[in-house]
């Protein structure tokens, strides 16, 4: 049954993301519109369906970490964006001319199909087994707190690029794409741990185990915050280097400041997305519903204001401002 609504969901998306990549394009990349012309709502459909290819696929890694092996999804994640950079390298060292779409989908296409792939796989195993209309509507019913929290997340989340498309400069807008795409991958490291966890806390809360459990997510905090701020540091102390990598033709000058919000601001999410992971595997989700609208209205007005005035450390700045008032 959750497989026949991957698969319903996929056909949604793409229709949903066909009729308004124009509308919801031409005021995302407002800032770029000289530089792409006429083709931002192409690359804007593009862009969705990749990355909904990979937010889909991922169900996948969800049922290896439930069966309690999540050490296959980390290992099919890996080895997805190990493909599609390498795919990169080949392009730039043959020379082969590739715009920003392609480039896209060489990098993330890998990343989508590999676990989509398995999700098939996993669908072709079962195809003998007999499902009823009750089996959906269990799903659903479960699923739905689920589906609004992660629906309120993405605003949360994405609130700081709405902000940034409208105003910062195209030259700022890089920098601060570049330097939190370094630090979500650090994140992601994190990210990884808190799933392979949330089957554990599951458990334990079963069981009734309650200093087992707290014990393990204020470890959990304390070490993921010192991994953070040794990150930080790492980054900033090597930035030169490791920009030059990866975006060697941009004028670098993202501030100490910003380095220092950036590092706070994760610092706060290790604490916020902890919770947030051991509230959901308890299934207590209505506390989320309430403070993650307003994390996301005061995070868009201290983003819109202090931007005007700090840049890139006013975005970063609202962004830490929403989540500490909210936790």
């Amino acid at each position: 049954s959750a497989l026949h609504l991957s698969f319903i969901a996929i056909i949604f998306f793409i229709a949903l993301f066909y009729v308004f990549s124009g509308v919801i394009s031409a005021k995302y990349l407002s800032s770029f519109h000289e530089i792409l012309q006429d083709k931002t709502r192409m690359l804007f459909f593009t862009s969705c369906l990749v990355f909904s290819s990979i937010g889909i696929g991922a169900i996948a890694y969800k049922i290896l970490f439930a069966e309690l092996v999540g050490w296959k999804a980390n290992l099919l994640n890996a080895l997805s964006y190990m493909i599609g950079m390498l795919g990169l390298l080949y392009i730039y060292y043959r020379g082969i001319s590739v715009d920003i779409k392609l480039s896209l989908i060489v990098l993330y296409l890998p990343v989508g199909m590999i676990s989509l792939c398995y999700i098939v796989y996993r669908y072709i195993k079962l195809y003998h087994v007999k499902t009823t209309k009750s089996h959906y509507i269990a799903i659903l019913r479960r699923s739905s707190g689920f589906f609004l929290f992660t629906l309120l997340s993405i605003v949360v989340l994405q609130t700081d690029y709405m902000v940034i498309s409208q105003r910062l400069t195209p030259a700022d807008i890089v920098q601060y794409t570049v330097t939190m795409k370094i630090f979500g991958l650090v994140f992601f490291i994190y990210t990884a741990i808190l799933q392979a966890l949330w089957p554990i806390c599951a458990e334990l809360r079963v069981k009734q185990q309650w200093k087992k459990l707290n014990k393990m997510i204020g470890v959990n905090i304390l070490l993921g915050s010192l991994y953070v701020v040794g990150c930080t540091i790492f980054i900033y102390l090597f930035k030169e280097q490791i920009f030059s990598v990866i975006a060697k033709d941009i004028n670098y000058q993202v501030s100490i400041l910003s380095f220092m919000l950036i590092g706070i601001y994760f610092c706060i999410r290790v604490w916020c997305d902890t919770y947030a992971m051991l509230l959901q595997s308890m299934n207590y989700l209505k506390i989320l519903w309430i403070l993650v609208p307003l994390q996301a209205i005061i995070g868009g007005i201290a983003q819109w204001y202090f931007s005007s005035t700090l840049g890139i450390s006013g975005v970063l700045l609202g962004l830490i401002i929403s989540f500490a008032l909210t936790v």
